[in-house]
Order: structure tokens, then sequence, then C-alpha cells
């Protein structure tokens, strides 16, 4: 099993291995351990859009919440002092994370497939 991970690993060159399993993409992680390999398996690994997403969601969502608050003083404060700061960070980052992104995966077909180690740290270095 060891020869097998470690086999893997140089062939791909990195320490997983992608697999699609019921539609869904997963990573098989392996890890050699003394004379043996740990493999896991992920399946929560969250494409750069996700992570994106998600990221710009709990932005939107603070701004939300500040927007609920009932103390006129403390709304009129957020605003003075870091909406527009914040605005112009999601702004900023737009655009960025849509560079990024198109230069990772130039097409469609691409997206889901895992990037190379190069690529992967290119694409890390943009974001």
């Amino acid at each position: 099993m060891q020869l097998i991970a470690r086999t893997l690993a140089l062939q791909l060159g990195r320490p997983y291995v992608p697999l699609l399993m019921a539609g869904q993409t997963h990573r098989l992680t392996l890890k050699a351990k003394g004379r043996d390999v740990a493999v896991g398996m992920a399946s929560d690994y969250m494409p750069l859009r996700d992570k994106f997403k998600n990221a710009y969601n709990s932005i939107e969502y603070f701004k939300s919440y500040v927007g609920s608050i009932e103390d006129e003083e403390v709304k009129a404060r957020f605003e003075r002092e870091l909406l527009l700061k914040i605005e112009t960070l999601q702004a900023d980052t737009v655009g960025e994370y849509k560079e990024a992104y198109h230069d990772a995966f130039p097409n469609r077909e691409t997206e889901r497939a895992p990037l190379s180690p190069a690529a992967e740290s290119t694409v890390a270095s943009k974001v």
C-alpha cells in the first residue's frame, strides 16, 4: 500500500488523488506514516468559487447585521468608518477573483479538475 500511495503521489506531483464517486468530487489523501501509509478521504473539498462566495456572503451578512442594529449612533459610525472600506475591498476582490479564477480555469470543463502543483501555487499567490 505504501508503495502504491507513494507512486501515485509522485506521479501526480501531490499527496492526493482526485476521484469521482456518485457524481461528486472527492480527494483521497495519502500520507506516509512510518512504514505504512495513512489514507483519508475529503468529500468537503471546496472549489475556489465556493470559498470566495462564502467569504463574500459572510461580509454581506455582517453588513446586513449592522444594518439591523437599532442604535443609530452605532450604524452611523459603521457607515462613516467602515462601510466604504468594506465596499471598496469587495469591489477590488471581485475583479481580482475573476481574473485568478479565469487564469486557473479558462473554460467550464476544467473547473472541477484539480490544479497542477504549479498552477495551484500561482493561483494561491493571487488569492
